[in-house]
């Protein structure tokens, strides 16, 4: 009580510490929190208005569609890739602490020793029977 008598009342003012900043970045990364409705930037960590959010996203379409364009792009590349590569991708990875072996032999080699090796085409299958369901002459001359 003061000298008068009277209560001063000090929670007129709060100090809101749990408030988190907003966003003030050029560039924001939106990152959406749909259980509290918000919106966060992923630059920050500040909030973003979600109509701000919107509003930007809806004026720059040529980002959208730069975005949807390198996604497009990444999944021909993955598309294209050949399940041989993913192999040696792979053995490059092991290639720190292990090295391949032949699957034939068993003996241990490095993977530059793959430069000096011949490379074939896979054999074709061959086909059961000739064109004409004829019994084969065994001379391999087929027809």
């Amino acid at each position: 009580m003061s000298k008068t008598g009277k209560i001063v009342r000090f929670d007129v003012l709060r100090i809101e510490h749990a408030n988190r900043k907003l966003c003030t970045c050029l560039y924001p990364a939106y990152r959406i929190d749909p259980a509290n409705r918000l919106v966060y930037c992923e630059v920050c960590g500040g909030i973003v208005d979600p109509f701000e959010a919107l509003y930007r996203l809806a004026m720059q379409p040529e980002r959208l569609t730069q975005l949807i364009e390198a996604k497009q792009m990444e999944l021909a590349e993955l598309d294209a890739y050949k399940p041989r590569l993913r192999i040696i991708k792979f053995i490059e990875k092991q290639s720190h602490s292990h090295m391949p072996s032949c699957p034939v032999c068993g003996n241990y080699f490095d993977l530059c020793d793959l430069r000096n090796v011949g490379w074939r085409s896979k054999p074709k299958p061959q086909r059961q029977g000739n064109a004409d369901n004829l019994p084969d002459d065994g001379t391999g001359g087929g027809v």
